[in-house]
């Protein structure tokens, strides 16, 4: 299958909203049907024999915040997001323009629409990590059994077996797919969230799924994985750069 990821990594001649467009229609006509059968199998085998330990502390210490250092990480990346707000606003036509805005499509989210959004980013944070009730514990296992498939991708990439644009991909339809179990389980809740997540899922799930686009390209140009293609791209690269070394210096600190 071409990836939509390549040519945002190479050529970049599509924002995020067309890369999802296509990749979206994939995942909707089935094609990654096997991709996902074949995943979830291997998936369910691995974690059965004990092969995915280290992935599961892994996934479980980002839950954490041993150090208490969450509230200045925040602050540095509110800082850091003010500054990339100010650069879009200056220069509404530059081409990382539309990456900045879909990063932050959650800005033009309604009260309900936010408050989803802000749900599902609590989710990957594991916050209901511990939660005894029903709902947030399905949903929890539904993040975790994702946040696992991801990583196991990523040692396949690591490994040489697949490429970084099919990883890309991959992670993206992994999150539609994610996303749809989310629903699934929403559908048949009383949960007064479940209702709500329903309620504005065609309105936020793509939005989201274009953000996490959005945040793959911002990472691979902070990587150097691609290059600045302006003066404009360059001086939020610089920003970027910026906020991820005060966040090492903050970690190195607290050790």
């Amino acid at each position: 299958l071409t990836s939509p990821l390549l040519a945002e990594t190479t050529s970049r001649d599509k924002d995020p909203s067309v890369a999802f467009a296509e990749i979206d229609a994939q995942y909707q006509a089935g094609e990654y049907k096997n991709f996902l059968e074949a995943l979830h199998t291997k998936y369910l085998n691995d974690r059965e024999q004990g092969k995915l330990q280290e992935f599961i502390q892994e996934v479980k210490a980002d839950y954490k915040d041993p150090k208490g250092l969450a509230k200045q990480v925040e602050a540095l990346d509110q800082e850091r997001n003010g500054k990339l707000r100010e650069i879009l606003k200056q220069n509404p036509d530059a081409p990382i323009s539309i990456v900045i805005t879909q990063l932050f499509s959650s800005d033009t989210c309604s009260t309900d629409e936010k408050e989803v959004w802000d749900y599902l980013n609590n989710l990957e944070k594991g916050s209901f990590a511990n939660s005894t009730g029903p709902f947030e514990k399905s949903l929890q296992e539904v993040q975790e059994e994702f946040a696992l498939k991801k990583l196991m991708l990523q040692s396949s990439y690591l490994s040489g077996e697949k490429s970084k644009e099919a990883v890309m991909n991959e992670h993206v339809i992994l999150e539609e797919e994610k996303l749809q179990k989310i629903l699934a389980l929403c559908q048949g809740s009383t949960n007064p969230m479940a209702k709500k997540i329903v309620a504005n899922s065609s309105d936020v799930f793509p939005k989201y799924v274009k953000a996490k686009i959005s945040t793959m390209y911002i990472f691979s140009l902070i990587q150097g994985e691609v290059a600045p293609r302006d003066e404009v791209e360059k001086k939020v690269k610089d920003i970027l750069v910026e906020y991820r070394d005060k966040k090492r210096q903050l970690m190195t600190a607290a050790q």
